[in-house]
């Protein structure tokens, strides 16, 4: 959540620079030896967690989805009545692209 609050901190005036530089936190992560963000990575493995992780690890994806519905909001790109199911299709987006590689590299180390 740190690096979102950053977002809104280096971008304070202008909501629209806040959400062209989402994706991006999430890319550096891939960019970085194909890491990614600890939330998409606990999530993956949601089943497996203890209880008490699972509560924590189901924050991580509305406190994205609420910074980033306010973010459209102020930028006008959505109303108020559709900020959280556009919100919600952006951290989907952004979350399951994260993913992927991961997934395709899995696959390819089970098929060689």
């Amino acid at each position: 959540m740190s690096k979102i609050v950053a977002l809104s901190y280096y971008f304070p005036l202008d909501a629209l620079a806040c959400l062209r530089q989402y994706p991006h936190l999430f890319r550096r992560s891939l960019e970085s030896e194909n890491r990614f963000c600890m939330g998409s990575f606990m999530s993956a493995e949601y089943d497996d967690l203890p209880e008490a992780v699972k509560t924590e690890v189901q924050h991580f994806p509305d406190i994205n989805v609420v910074w980033l519905a306010s973010r459209l909001q102020e930028a006008g790109v959505t109303v108020a009545e559709q900020s959280l199911a556009r919100a919600r299709a952006i951290f989907a987006a952004v979350a399951g692209a994260q993913l992927m590689p991961a997934a395709v590299l899995t696959l390819r180390c089970l098929i060689n």
